[in-house]
């Protein structure tokens, strides 16, 4: 059962891509900028095949290295 901010997951077919494109403008705009960066977090850690604790454990970086591509 999905907790209180987690949605249910749901196909939606729509007739055009005008009507799609106002379905995720109205989605966009219900949705919080913070959920909305945390969602981006949620993907990119999902995308490189990190969790949340892996990442706090990485520590925080004390030095910049610069590397030059020739």
């Amino acid at each position: 059962m999905p907790t209180s901010t987690q949605k249910k997951k749901r196909i939606t077919i729509m007739d055009s891509f005008e009507q799609m494109n106002e379905s995720d403008i109205q989605e966009m705009a219900a949705t919080s900028p913070y959920e909305r960066i945390k969602n981006t977090v949620d993907l990119t850690l999902r995308a490189y095949g990190i969790t949340r604790a892996q990442l706090s454990k990485r520590g925080h970086p004390t030095r910049v290295e610069i590397t030059r591509n020739e």
